[in-house]
């Protein structure tokens, strides 16, 4: 938004439409931003349930061992099937998060490139009027109006470089952030593919097989919640597709 008032206040030819642009783009990233944000939390806390719940399953079956009246084969069925029900939703929730998420870094990245080749114009323009001065002009070696026209063109063209220059980076950040959401979004698609699919081909394992087996998985959700918290200090949209998500199948079933 400073760029954008700067801009507004230049000799810039396309000032108006150019600052206009600046700050709907300010916006663009702000709303990116608390999007991002957003999902980091819906993913924490997604994985937080999830091992919670698997935890309870784990506890009760331990139980069953020592219980002179043990749940039934059936029950315990039924309490997996409620937990695969679960990180199914979980996932579920988190995927239409990021399908929502997903345009908006992409049309605020397109937007940012459009900016980044209208400020190179408006340089280039400003390159034009420099040779059409004379140095001692363009330098501010003469006095009255033409001293200021060459004042007013050298502050134009350090503000275009320098708005290319901003206007790049941002492209820069939005397109990673993009490509993180994007590569989010994948992950969470295997692993909720990877998962279900599992608990379908293992039909026939006892309740107590499937637990044990499902253990691995869940060790690496508790691996994935540890390391997610201790990235926390990161800047929101950096590393999401770092170690998000934990293996995208059974691994270790």
């Amino acid at each position: 938004w400073e760029l954008a008032t700067a801009v507004k206040y230049s000799g810039l030819e396309e000032r108006d439409f150019l600052s206009e642009q600046l700050n709907e783009l300010g916006d663009r990233v702000r709303d990116l931003k608390d999007d991002v944000i957003g999902l980091n939390s819906l993913g924490l806390n997604s994985f937080v349930w999830i091992v919670h719940e698997f935890t309870r399953l784990e506890e009760l079956i331990v139980r069953q061992r020592d219980n002179p009246n043990p749940l039934t084969p059936e029950a315990l069925s039924h309490l997996i099937s409620s937990l695969f029900e679960k990180i199914n939703t979980s996932l579920g929730s988190l995927l239409q998060a990021l399908d929502r998420t997903i345009p908006t870094a992409t049309r605020a990245s397109d937007h940012s490139r459009l900016i980044f080749g209208a400020m190179k114009e408006e340089e280039s323009n400003k390159q034009r009027e420099k040779g059409e001065l004379g140095w001692a002009q363009y330098l501010g070696g003469v006095a009255g109006a033409k001293g200021w026209k060459g004042h007013q063109l050298r502050r134009d063209l350090e503000l275009t470089r320098e708005s290319a220059a901003s206007v790049v980076e941002i492209w820069k950040g939005l397109e990673g952030t993009r490509t993180s959401l994007l590569g989010y979004r994948s992950n969470v698609g295997h692993f909720k593919a990877g998962v279900i699919g599992f608990h379908i081909s293992g039909i026939e394992l006892s309740a107590e097989d499937e637990v044990r087996a499902l253990r691995a998985i869940m060790g690496d959700f508790r691996s994935t919640l540890a390391e997610a918290k201790a990235r926390g200090n990161r800047k929101p949209g950096q590393g999401m597709e770092d170690r998000t998500l934990p293996p995208a199948s059974g691994e270790g079933a």
